[in-house]
């Protein structure tokens, strides 16, 4: 497994390259990774916006490489925002903020180092999407991630 710099994340360690720029990044949502769960609600879009509260563990590459990562992150769910707490292994930790359309979901997260743009589709306990890293440099960095509901309260890292 390919291990995170945080190099990014903190301006006095100066900057790092762009993969683990990427990766800094994802961290600050990978994801944002969460999946749907079975029970539904009504949504503010109309239809019906899935249940994502609980924990998830999934994994995030940063393309062209075919290094990946782990992720675990915490949901708590209200209508159709969400809000959690992403783990990365190494004990990094960084809030997230995204809405649900329907079972479609999207999250800006700004970093010191950049803004990470995640987009992702939720189906039946699982999830995948795409992020976009931008550094305040202007390097850009795309991956993909998916993400598993686990029957756990905590992320075990």
């Amino acid at each position: 497994m390919a291990k995170c710099n945080r190099g990014f994340l903190n301006p006095k360690k100066g900057a790092i390259g762009m993969k683990r720029v990427a990766y800094a990044l994802l961290s600050g949502f990978a994801l944002l990774l969460a999946a749907c769960g079975a029970q539904m609600e009504g949504g503010a879009n109309g239809g019906s916006t899935p249940n994502v509260a609980g924990t998830w563990e999934g994994t995030f590459t940063v393309a062209p490489t075919p290094e990946t990562d782990l992720f675990c992150i915490q949901f708590t769910q209200n209508g159709n925002l969400i809000r959690g707490l992403l783990h990365l292994e190494g004990g990094y930790q960084v809030e997230v903020t995204g809405l649900l359309n329907g079972n479609q979901f999207s999250s800006t997260v700004n970093l010191p180092g950049g803004i990470m743009r995640v987009t992702g589709t939720f189906n039946q306990g699982s999830a995948r999407g795409a992020y976009t890293v931008t550094s305040h440099q202007g390097q850009r960095f795309e991956g993909t991630w998916t993400a598993q509901k686990v029957n756990r309260q905590t992320c075990l890292y």
